[in-house]
């Protein structure tokens, strides 16, 4: 997946606003502008089933449990659906019941055995952001959000001294490329919709952002040689 980094990012949004958080006075605009663009991305990752976001994966359990973030495989965030068997191509795969808990998938299913694998439909988790830098120094503890270089990172477990590159501590909050624009012109409209007399303004970038998801959806189905009425989810 084509990205875009965290802090090109929210540079191009504080040049189209004219903001700059470097300066003193503008140091909460910086920590507005992340909250701002989270949201925006929140908003995005359910409106549609992305191919970018969106994966099938095989899991083993254990008694019927799936940790949604563990070390060694993708992290799990909205969970869509789980088949007993690979649904790609097979007619066979039919859907599990489950539930969710904050730290866990569970199989539900009586027709489920303890152990047996199991195929799960998930969205990747949407990203999280911060302005607050790396210290090395200081004790993170899971779920943690840093900024350390041009990009944001997520410790998915507790860590002291362990850089955010480190992959056994620290997850990088990536930012699909194709979602930059909408989320840039969302963020603009959140800006000018706090602005007295801007409401005007406000309105229109976030219905032209609205108009950009839309697009960016219709180029998905296009690419899989469909049409496809507008079904996309609104939250």
């Amino acid at each position: 997946m084509k990205t875009v980094a965290f802090q090109k990012l929210l540079d191009a949004i504080s040049a189209r606003a004219g903001i700059d958080p470097a300066l003193p006075e503008n140091a909460l605009q910086g920590s507005l502008l992340a909250d701002y663009l989270e949201d925006a991305l929140q908003h995005a990752w359910g409106f549609y089933e992305w191919e970018d976001v969106t994966l099938t994966q095989e899991r083993t359990p254990a008694t019927h449990t799936i940790p949604l973030i563990a070390a060694t495989t993708t992290p799990i965030g909205e969970v869509l659906r789980v088949y007993n068997a690979d649904p790609d191509g097979n007619s066979l795969a039919s859907e599990l019941q489950y539930s969710v808990t904050d730290t866990s998938l569970l199989l539900d299913d009586a027709d489920h055995s303890a152990n047996a694998p199991v195929w799960v439909k998930f969205r990747i988790p949407a990203p999280a952001f911060t302005i607050a830098l790396y210290e090395p120094s200081r004790a993170y503890t899971t779920g943690d959000i840093v900024l350390h270089g041009v990009d944001c990172y997520q410790a998915f477990a507790a860590t002291t001294g362990n850089l955010p590159t480190s992959a056994n501590h620290w997850k990088k909050q990536e930012i699909p490329a194709f979602l930059s624009e909408y989320a840039k012109t969302t963020v603009l409209g959140d800006i000018a919709l706090q602005m007295p007399g801007m409401e005007q303004r406000g309105n229109y970038f976030s219905t032209r952002a609205e108009g950009i998801l839309q697009t960016e959806m219709d180029k998905q189905w296009l690419r899989r040689g469909r049409y496809h009425n507008y079904t996309a989810r609104f939250q």
